[in-house]
């Protein structure tokens, strides 16, 4: 099964950052409107520094909260 990844413009990183979410909520993310996302829900795909990927997960989620609203 291959899963979407998503793309993002950083502030923390000069090119484009992959993510994803994580396989065992996939279903859930993807076709149940009232599922909450959670940071730990995101996958950060590119090879970055782990403090940098941290940074890029934040930033994804609240994206995420702020398109919901």
């Amino acid at each position: 099964m291959t899963l979407n990844k998503f793309y993002i413009k950083s502030e923390h990183h000069t090119e484009d950052v992959a993510y994803r979410f994580n396989p065992n909520v996939w279903h859930e993310v993807t076709n149940w409107k009232t599922y909450k996302v959670k940071v730990t829900d995101i996958q950060i795909v590119s090879d970055l520094p782990k403090d940098v990927k941290m940074l890029i997960r934040r930033e994804v989620f609240e994206d995420i909260l702020a398109s919901e609203q």
